[in-house]
């Protein structure tokens, strides 16, 4: 497993990128597996927050804190 794949220990990560906006970071719940997006399919590999949102763990461990610029997802800060 390479770092880009494993999960922050905030929990918190951005939605898989469909357009040049920043987009809401979701909470995933520890312990979570990769999982494949597509059924069927091997790749690519997400985690999938509890409101259904697919991630994709494009900052590692996060030590830059790149992650404070994603706005948090409601639903899940709820849930949390």
């Amino acid at each position: 497993m390479t770092a880009a794949s494993r999960l922050p220990t905030h929990g918190w990560m951005p939605e898989i990128p469909t357009g040049s906006h920043t987009l809401p970071a979701h909470y995933i719940t520890p312990g979570s597996p990769l999982q494949p997006i597509v059924p069927g399919h091997a790749f690519p590999r997400g985690y999938q927050a509890p409101c259904g949102a697919w991630c994709l763990p494009i900052y590692g461990h996060d030590p830059c804190s790149r992650i404070a610029r994603h706005p948090h997802c409601t639903t899940c800060e709820q849930g949390t």
